[in-house]
């Protein structure tokens, strides 16, 4: 095949995914309140604004505690008046949180993010996290450049992946297998999908893939949801 054969057909899967703006419908019944989210994308790729955004805008309610190994980072800065910073993962925390729920029928709201905290993805309270914890109220956010953080039950049971640029052709071939390969078109290769990831991610989009409604769409903030 030729490369403008080939250059055609990704356009033409480009054509599928228009950008939208982000939007999410959180549960609002109390047994399905919990959700979680995975926002992977290299430095400068928007996730940072991204994960701001949806915690202001979905987690309003929620008790929030962000581990993070730089809490200083001036990111953070317009999130210190309402998320408790921890300067490192620290796995009692979110077993506090399990058991405080436990003992009062879910009563509580918790979101646990964890950004670029790398080496914990068998740690006995993440894989709870990410793979149970969910019906005793507990959310999550777990942001970092690849899916190192999440081990395979984390990545098939997180509820929404959003996906940005990545600079790593390793990294992109990583997520294009994991999430993406059965939503891109089937008439392309699969190194015509890691091209098409590529183009999908540029100028601070993301591919947004809910798990549950198995559903993908490409999205960016719109400069309204940037000043919000």
């Amino acid at each position: 095949m030729t490369t403008l054969d080939s250059d055609q057909k990704i356009a033409e899967a480009m054509l599928k995914f228009p950008i939208q703006s982000f939007v999410y419908e959180r549960s609002t019944k109390k047994a399905m309140n919990a959700c979680s989210f995975a926002l992977i994308g290299s430095s400068k790729s928007g996730k940072t604004s991204l994960l701001k955004f949806i915690v202001k805008k979905y987690f309003d309610d929620d008790i929030k505690v962000l581990m993070t190994q730089s809490p200083q980072a001036d990111i953070y800065k317009s999130l210190r008046k309402e998320v408790a910073f921890s300067p490192a993962y620290i796995p009692d925390i979110i077993k506090t949180c399990y058991l405080i729920n436990k003992n009062t029928s879910n009563h509580y709201k918790f979101c646990i993010i964890l950004d670029d905290i790398v080496g914990v993805k068998n740690d006995r309270q993440m894989v709870k996290l990410t793979a149970l914890y969910r019906n005793s109220g507990l959310s999550y956010l777990v942001v970092g450049q690849d899916l190192t953080m999440l081990n395979p039950i984390g990545r098939a049971n997180v509820n929404n992946v959003l996906l940005g640029k990545l600079v790593s052709a390793g990294r992109i071939e990583q997520v294009v297998k994991d999430f993406c390969r059965f939503h891109f078109p089937k008439n392309l290769s699969m190194q015509e999908k890691f091209e098409l990831y590529n183009r999908l991610t540029q100028d601070h989009c993301f591919i947004f893939i809910n798990q549950l409604e198995n559903t993908i769409s490409r999205v960016r903030l719109s400069e309204s949801q940037l000043l919000d």
